[in-house]
């Protein structure tokens, strides 16, 4: 059974707006936008270009590689991709104070790309981005969404006698709620 809401991504060679769409979707950010513009117009903008592609490595980083970078770089054989990581909010910054940014593309974290860094980052510009295939709620001036996930409080039905955690206040409510608590360490991602 097919779900309209999340179609299946073709497996045809890639173009230019549909890896600026998924790059979009990527909650990525551009940070040197003229580079990655001059590369993705149809035939690459002319010569070779290398573009650096940062994220945060492992199964995630290999996923986007495999599902972006690869099928473009194949539609594209004048651009390749260098990668890095981890994303590095603290790099970036410092890479824009100097006027020497050596990132192009940047996937980032739901805590960055909020108007507080506005002074280290390009608006997206929907003229090449589809802006308009993301709902509103999934993008803002300096990013887009690329993945959704939930954070869930969950716990053990047969241990509290039929009394369910409410919310909040009943997970740190270790005398009605006994036992141990989890949470994951990045907590400005989802906590």
């Amino acid at each position: 059974m097919s779900d309209q809401r999340f179609p299946r991504i073709p497996d045809d060679p890639i173009t230019r707006r549909e890896l600026l769409r998924r790059a979009g979707a990527a909650g990525v950010m551009v940070a040197a936008g003229p580079t990655l513009l001059a590369a993705c117009q149809p035939g690459g903008g002319g010569g070779p270009v290398t573009l650096t592609f940062v994220s945060y490595g492992g199964a995630y980083q290999e996923a986007q590689r495999k599902g972006w970078l690869e099928p473009y770089a194949k539609a594209n054989p004048n651009i390749t991709f260098k990668e890095e990581e981890p994303t590095e909010y603290a790099k970036l910054q410092a890479m824009v104070q100097a006027k020497n940014v050596t990132w192009d593309v940047v996937d980032v974290g739901s805590d960055f790309g909020l108007e507080r860094n506005k002074d280290i980052l390009e608006p997206i510009d929907c003229n090449v981005v589809p802006c308009g295939d993301f709902p509103p709620q999934f993008k803002g001036t300096y990013r887009i969404a690329d993945i959704i996930y939930g954070v869930v409080m969950a716990y053990r039905t047969d241990k509290f006698g039929g009394a369910e955690p409410a919310g909040w206040a009943d997970f740190f409510d270790l005398q009605k709620f006994p036992g141990k608590r989890g949470l994951w360490k990045f907590a400005s991602g989802g906590v």
